[in-house]
């Protein structure tokens, strides 16, 4: 499980604790990746939906 917010996250893994990245530059990427991923794949579903 990945927990985000707008300024940093933590990747959870089953059994061996918890990952949180302390380059604030990577978080900042990673964090900016993941809103073009998310945001292109609104507009896909939106694309879909037939009003």
């Amino acid at each position: 499980m990945i927990i985000l917010n707008m300024t940093s996250f933590y990747a959870h893994y089953a059994g061996s604790g918890e990952f949180q990245p302390s380059n604030s530059a990577v978080v900042s990427a990673v964090i900016d990746e993941m809103k073009k991923i998310l945001d292109q794949k609104v507009r896909d579903i939106e694309d879909q939906i037939n009003f």
